[in-house]
């Protein structure tokens, strides 16, 4: 991993299952809070994912800048209602949620600016980086599990727009298996991204689960140590995954170029898996081999969502 920082008020701190600091400067005009983020030097070939959550009783926008020097890249605003002006620049390229690394950068900066709340007080704030591509990834230890969440699959939203919520769906299981009522269509309306046309933009999935009282963060991961370390702490993890047809056996989709599903147990042999894709609840439960689950997970991005109650 070439970088893992994560801010959060101290209660939060305390019960993210990762290593989190407990301490951010925030500097407030009015609703306009806004905070700086120094990164570590990033190598060529890398991908920088941040991710914000907060909880509050207002409503909330916010933006992530990564600026070095006088060049800076905007990611979309969230949520977006027209889409930043596009940026040519050869050493970065913004992909919506992310940041890729094409040069190295050395003494860059992440800033963040939030608009709505009249204070910061219950947040996190996340900034993970890795290389974009892994050629191999070693196996599992042991094996860590949790209790899964509800099933449920997207397929319930119909033909239409079933196959194009599996980032909802999988939310709206973790918001369940957290005592929450929530219901897959209205998650689904509030993770509609109207510039991409597309319901998987990680934070606006992240600003869905806060709006119905629940934290959380977008992660890369380049092993299978940290997110082991989320199942034993007793929380699942939603894995963005991808694979070429037969890439998965078993799975219900037969090829993919991105999908969400949620992992509750991993082991050497097998991953445990809440796939929402399956045609009916009862066939959400799938166990995939862990060789072909990595292939699919964290050899590319490696990105997860994490979700507390």
């Amino acid at each position: 991993m070439n970088l893992a920082l994560r801010y959060a008020d101290p209660e939060t701190a305390r019960n993210y299952p990762l290593d989190c600091r407990e301490r951010l400067e925030w500097h407030s005009t009015g609703n306009v809070h806004s905070a700086g983020i120094k990164l570590t030097d990033i190598s060529a070939g890398s991908i920088i994912v941040p991710s914000f959550a907060l909880l509050c009783d207002d409503d909330y926008q916010f933006q992530f800048v990564l600026r070095l020097g006088a060049t800076c890249w905007h990611l979309h605003p969230v949520p977006c209602e027209s889409a930043p002006e596009p940026q040519s620049n050869p050493a970065v390229s913004t992909h919506i949620d992310c940041f890729h690394v094409h040069q190295a950068v050395c003494d860059a900066k992440l800033e963040l600016q939030v608009i709505g709340p009249q204070a910061i007080s219950r947040f996190l704030v996340t900034v993970t980086a890795r290389p974009l591509e892994l050629d191999d990834v070693a196996p599992p230890r042991g094996i860590e599990s949790c209790p899964p969440p509800p099933a449920l699959s997207q397929m319930s939203l119909g033909e239409k727009l079933g196959p194009r919520v599996c980032s909802p769906a999988c939310t709206t299981m973790l918001l369940a298996r957290f005592g929450k009522d929530p219901d897959l269509a209205a998650v689904s309306n509030a993770c509609f991204d109207p510039v991409s046309k597309l319901y998987g933009i990680w934070p606006l999935a992240l600003r869905a689960a806060s709006r119905a009282g629940c934290l959380g963060a977008v992660e890369v991961f380049d092993d299978w140590h940290a997110p082991q370390q989320v199942l034993s702490a007793g929380l699942p993890v939603i894995a963005s995954i991808r694979f070429a047809e037969g890439g998965l056996p078993d799975a219900p989709l037969k090829a993919t170029p991105g999908h969400l599903v949620v992992v509750h147990g991993i082991g050497p042999s097998e991953v445990f898996v809440y796939d929402p894709a399956a045609a009916d609840a009862a066939t959400v439960p799938r166990t995939y081999p862990t060789a072909d689950f990595g292939r699919a997970w964290l050899q590319h991005r490696g990105a997860a969502y994490i979700l507390l109650p």
